[in-house]
């Protein structure tokens, strides 16, 4: 084999290594949240995600608008980035996160059967 087709199938491994991930095989059931099990390669609904109200938390107004923001467009289709949330344990972050995204459902509680109806 020579280099060019060496190089040909590097490329294309690649780029097999970055497609996505095939579609779930049936729709997810209405729920408040999902866990991701590698093993089976399947989401488990969760039925109620424990969490407290948004305005419990305090001193972080900048960092929750900033999550907020960027998790709502997120729900609504649009444009959104990544978060990374890093500190010491027993700082929040889980608990910032559960509270936008409870925040976000009540506005916008039908996101993914919209999404499902769009396609």
């Amino acid at each position: 084999m020579n280099i060019e087709n060496k190089l040909l199938e590097r490329i294309a491994d690649a780029l097999d290594r970055m497609a996505p991930s095939k579609a779930l095989d049936q729709p997810l059931p209405h729920s408040e949240g999902y866990i991701w099990v590698q093993a089976s390669q399947n989401c488990i609904p969760i039925d109620k995600i424990s969490r407290i109200e948004l305005s419990a938390l305090q001193a972080i107004d900048t960092q929750i608008a900033r999550l907020y923001e960027n998790t709502e467009a997120f729900a609504r289709g649009f444009y959104a980035n990544n978060a990374l949330l890093w500190g010491a344990r027993g700082t929040g972050k889980s608990s910032l996160i559960k509270a936008v995204h409870g925040e976000t459902t009540k506005e916008t509680p039908n996101t993914h059967e919209q999404k499902k109806t769009q396609k």
